[in-house]
């Protein structure tokens, strides 16, 4: 299966994004053998394999695909649309290639904004999203230390540094990463407490 899925996808992708796709699916598998989750290996790199599908899509198609599927977009996916290809490939993974999996849907959807009660293999996803070794930016590799240390203190302080970047550059920012960072900042505040921001 993994093996029919990585040519259908790579027909999809510019070869850039084919190699970032690949080095998720390496990230997240060290991630997934480092924090020893009962997860399916093969559920892993589905995931990371169709993270991105939607990604090399224009606006316009990515808009076109969430119609077709019946996805219902928000003000925030309308105003932040570099996060579209999230939901969007979520509905291309059912729709296209037959997946029907809830938790490797979520880690689909939710790779670029994260979410509140995000799954162990959406976290993965999302993590390894961030920090693949071809990402080159200032902090990384803590976080990359980080990341093999602790995976919800990783998710958390990627999450920081995703919103410092777009506050800097005075970006909007979607409403689901802010409930996200707000949920897991309360379960680390306040353990047991299932705040949703």
């Amino acid at each position: 299966m993994i093996e029919g899925l990585k040519k259908e996808v790579k027909h999809l992708l510019s070869r850039e994004r084919w190699e970032h796709t690949q080095r998720v699916v390496e990230m997240a598998g060290q991630l997934l053998a480092n924090h020893r989750y009962p997860l399916d290996p093969q559920r892993v790199q589905t995931a990371a394999l169709l993270h991105d599908c939607a990604k090399d899509l224009s606006l316009s198609g990515q808009l076109k695909k969430a119609g077709d599927f019946g996805i219902v977009l928000t003000s925030s996916d309308l105003l932040c649309p570099q996060t579209l290809h999230g939901p969007v490939g979520a509905g291309m993974a059912r729709h296209m290639f037959g997946i029907v999996d809830r938790d490797i849907l979520q880690a689909i959807a939710l790779h670029t904004t994260g979410g509140p009660r995000m799954t162990a293999l959406a976290k993965i996803i999302f993590v390894a999203d961030y920090v693949e070794p071809g990402r080159h930016f200032l902090g990384v590799d803590k976080l990359r230390t980080l990341a093999e240390q602790n995976l919800d203190e990783a998710v958390l302080a990627c999450m920081n540094h995703s919103l410092a970047y777009l506050l800097r550059r005075g970006n909007l920012i979607h409403r689901r990463m802010i409930a996200a960072r707000n949920y897991l900042l309360a379960i680390k505040l306040y353990p047991g407490s299932r705040e949703e921001g």
